[in-house]
């Protein structure tokens, strides 16, 4: 089953398959997979939904924790809700690495490309479309 699907900035689209059947040794889910679009054949994917990619390249910022970056993929779960991932700037003092991108619910999300909602079309949109707690990210090989 077709769990997520993840639009990358360059418009690359990618599917999280969830196989039916349970590990043997644990009991628990057998292990998803991401597969790009194109490598797809035959079955049913997730219809061509209107997803905002206006908001990919652009500057976001989350509501309740001040995170910012910019918008670098856009994730519909299959309960309809919309993650956007957010690539901040900059890198971590002691390390040098680059600071760790974050996903969030679009709705906790402000930004020139994001609609704000009035507190009643976030509490229906909400209800509608519940955000998942297992968040899985895509996330490119340097290779690809």
């Amino acid at each position: 089953m077709v769990t997520q699907l993840q639009v990358e900035m360059n418009q690359q689209r990618y599917y999280l398959f969830q196989p039916r059947g349970l590990n043997p040794e644990d009991g628990t889910p057998v292990k998803r997979f991401w597969c790009v679009e194109t490598r797809i054949i035959g079955g049913e994917l997730i219809p061509d939904v209107k997803m905002p990619v206006e908001v990919l390249g652009t500057e976001v910022e989350d509501n309740a924790s001040g995170f910012a970056g910019v918008a670098t993929a856009i994730c519909l779960h299959i309960s309809g809700c919309v993650h956007v991932t957010v690539q901040p700037k900059g890198k971590l003092s002691k390390t040098n690495a680059a600071v760790e991108p974050h996903d969030f619910d679009i709705r906790r999300l402000k930004g020139d490309a994001i609609k704000p909602m009035t507190e009643t079309e976030r509490q229906a949109d909400q209800t509608a479309k519940p955000s998942p707690e297992n968040i899985t990210r895509y996330q490119p090989r340097m290779s690809e």
